[in-house]
């Protein structure tokens, strides 16, 4: 039989954690002030992530000026390059 804690200020969520920061307590300094869920503006991670993308797009782009558009390689490149306006 699970443990069941008792007197805990917080709700359980439905995956079992107790998330005290969207029910009023402290969100901790890894958070900002105005969101609980909104990350830091200089994060490494992101920026990260965009450069990826900016270097997987160049070499897409320069597959096309191949014309190497029929190759394995340029559709799996082709399937994670992010586009926001689709095709």
């Amino acid at each position: 039989m699970a443990y069941i804690q008792k007197n805990n200020p917080f709700p359980v969520t439905s995956c079992g954690r107790r998330r005290t920061f969207t029910q009023g307590g402290n969100p901790g300094d890894d958070r900002t002030k105005e969101s609980a869920f909104k990350s830091d503006p200089d994060n490494k991670k992101e920026t990260r992530r965009e450069d990826k993308q900016m270097r997987r797009l160049k070499r897409l782009r320069k597959l096309e000026e191949k014309g190497k558009t029929d190759t394995k390689r340029y559709g799996k490149l082709k399937k994670k390059v992010y586009s926001p306006f689709g095709e």
